[in-house]
């Protein structure tokens, strides 16, 4: 009896460091991205956990094929990672993945209409492309940016808001702010990238074409949002967060990227929570 229980609760364990593999700050920060706006929209309780569920359930699906499509690979470069580590089998993660796609279908259908699940499984399709084919290519940017701007309109459908509804300052801010995002997420592992052999967007634009590009998004996002009411704090954190994404882009704080993405994130979550929609 004592030898069942050691072994379920071994296993248990298992299955719940399979969401080390998960790339949890991803989930959290994508559902707190959709707490956001379903409180700015007023989007009832009934429907609004039920979409932060899913958007985190995705998330964590998509982290967690990542990392099981890079084990070999993760195994010459990141020996860090919990798979190659020996702290979760294949096997366990591969049952995890299907069962969190079990789970994303049964939430899905249950809670929402039509247009909402299709919209849902359009991101969710999207995600994965850059997973099976996009992740080490140029276009790279652009999975990660429809995927993200599919899920973060979905409060806006279920609030029977469409696209037309939306100003343009928020559509391009939030085009912008998905495509910083992106930057300075694989920036993160950059120099691992480069040894592999990724021809990802940062790889392919190099370091020194990034410094222009992300001056420019900044000065395009401090620009369109002269007329906000909450101008002169926006610009703070355009200021700020440009500073830090510079900083990303040198070699001398190499070992802090990590650190420096975190403190973007939060900056631009904070920038979303004041965006105005219309």
């Amino acid at each position: 009896m004592k030898l069942g229980l050691v072994s379920l609760s071994l296993i248990i364990l298992e299955y719940f460091r399979s969401f080390k593999a998960s790339h949890p700050f991803s989930a959290i920060m994508a559902s707190i991205v959709i707490i956001i706006f379903s409180s700015k929209l007023e989007i009832p309780l009934s429907l609004a956990i039920p979409l932060i569920v899913d958007i985190m359930l995705i998330q964590f699906l998509t982290g967690m094929i990542n990392d099981y499509l890079d084990a070999d690979s993760d195994s010459q470069f990141q020996p860090e990672k919990p798979l190659v580590r020996g702290m979760l089998s294949k096997n366990i993660l591969r049952r995890t993945i299907i069962i969190l796609f079990g789970a994303i279908l049964l939430v899905t259908f249950i809670y929402f209409p039509l247009k909402v699940i299709m919209i849902i499984f359009g991101g969710l399709f999207f995600a994965q492309t850059y997973n099976f084919g996009l992740k080490d290519t140029p276009l790279s940017i652009m999975a990660f940016d429809i995927s993200f701007g599919i899920m973060a309109i979905l409060p806006f459908i279920l609030s029977r808001l469409n696209i037309f509804d939306m100003s343009l300052q928020f559509l391009l801010s939030g085009g912008i702010i998905a495509s910083i995002l992106h930057i300075s997420n694989s920036l993160i592992d950059f120099h691992t990238d480069q040894q592999r052999g990724s021809n990802s967007f940062v790889q392919w634009l190099n370091l020194v074409k990034l410094r222009y590009l992300v001056i420019i998004m900044e000065l395009i996002l401090t620009f369109i949002s002269i007329t906000s009411a909450y101008f002169w704090i926006m610009i703070g954190i355009n200021v700020i967060a440009t500073i830090l994404l510079l900083m990303m882009l040198s070699s001398k704080v190499r070992d802090k990227r990590e650190d420096l993405y975190y403190v973007i994130v939060l900056l631009y979550l904070f920038y979303l929570w004041v965006l105005p929609y219309r």
